[in-house]
């Protein structure tokens, strides 16, 4: 087999992917470092603003809100109990299930951030106009989408009479 001396010459495409990717890198160090400022962790920060002011929700609840897998959530829930932000609770219908609530210090972490990081968000996408902020919504959610379907391609594996795996 013989190799190329040369490379083949670049397309849009890598540029785009690395604009997108290094975009991406720098604007989750950015959020990142204003939840780090208000003393939570960034796990902490989205388990706060799931239970938000409500009157609590169960594990499994708060692990399809956060996206997080239920190890990481018990490890993270395990540390905001310590620091004194959450608490736990029998459910009422279902005794084996754990209901999670924030306590009044837990509620004063989420008055602390939620607002404030909402301001930061839209103080920093404030320069792109509703239609552009409509449009890059709708190209990301695109490119999203683009780059699922070809990982299921490139990952497929042989169909099987077996139903597809849950997630979470």
């Amino acid at each position: 087999m013989e190799t190329p001396d040369r490379l083949p010459e670049a397309t849009p495409v890598p540029s785009l992917v690395r604009t997108y990717f290094g975009s991406y890198r720098r604007i989750q160090a950015t959020l990142l470092a204003d939840v780090e400022a208000k003393g939570l962790t960034r796990d902490e920060f989205d388990v706060v603003i799931a239970l938000g002011a409500g009157a609590g929700m169960t594990c499994k609840a708060i692990a399809e809100r956060v996206v997080r897998p239920n190890p990481t959530l018990t490890r993270t829930l395990g540390r905001m109990e310590a620091k004194g932000l959450v608490t736990w609770r029998q459910g009422a219908q279902d005794r084996r299930q754990k209901v999670v609530s924030l306590t009044p210090a837990g509620q004063d972490a989420y008055r602390r951030a939620y607002l404030p990081h909402t301001q930061f968000v839209s103080r920093s996408v404030g320069h792109l106009s509703p239609e552009e902020q409509a449009e890059l919504d709708r190209l990301l959610r695109k490119l999203t989408a683009g780059f699922e379907a070809e990982s299921r391609l490139d990952h497929a594996v042989a169909p099987t009479d077996e139903p597809p795996l849950k997630r979470g």
